[in-house]
């Protein structure tokens, strides 16, 4: 009994310590995405995409489809891309997106799409990034999405 204990603490130990060598506290930076049609012309949206890419222009996300929510009341879309007519607002929607990365520049794209994958609109912003050390570090990016 006293062995599977001090097994376990042992165990527990090891493992703390793995975690604390590999990174585990690592520093990150933080975003507060937020994205919506500047205009009324989304009837034919079919699906929105976001894009991450770095100062270079590399792809660090490429391509998040970005879900909606329907208000089960009025069975309308309230955000997100999908929905054309259903719509209840411009609203695409929020996120938090988090990187390992400490500096640099990210680069946060949205566009959308018909349902024959026709790009028909896009918005993007860019936003330094920022270590993470509480609510004040939150990076927000704010895109607004407009017709090509």
């Amino acid at each position: 009994m006293l062995f599977r204990r001090l097994s376990k603490g042992l165990l527990g130990l090891g493992l703390a310590a793995l975690a604390l060598a590999s990174g585990c506290n690592a520093d990150y930076g933080l975003f507060k995405v937020h994205s919506s049609f500047d205009n009324k012309n989304y009837d034919n949206i079919y699906q929105c995409k976001l894009t991450i890419t770095d100062q270079q222009g590399k792809d660090v996300e490429p391509g998040i489809i970005l879900q909606g929510h329907v208000d089960t009341d009025t069975g309308k879309l309230t955000s997100g891309c999908s929905g054309g007519n259903q719509r209840a607002t411009n609203d695409i929607g929020s996120l938090n997106y988090s990187t390992s990365r400490t500096s640099g520049t990210l680069t946060f794209t949205v566009d959308a799409y018909d349902n024959n994958n026709n790009k028909l609109q896009s918005g993007s912003a860019s936003q330094s990034v920022k270590v993470f050390h509480g609510d004040s570090d939150l990076q927000p990016v704010e895109i607004s999405v407009s017709q090509l």
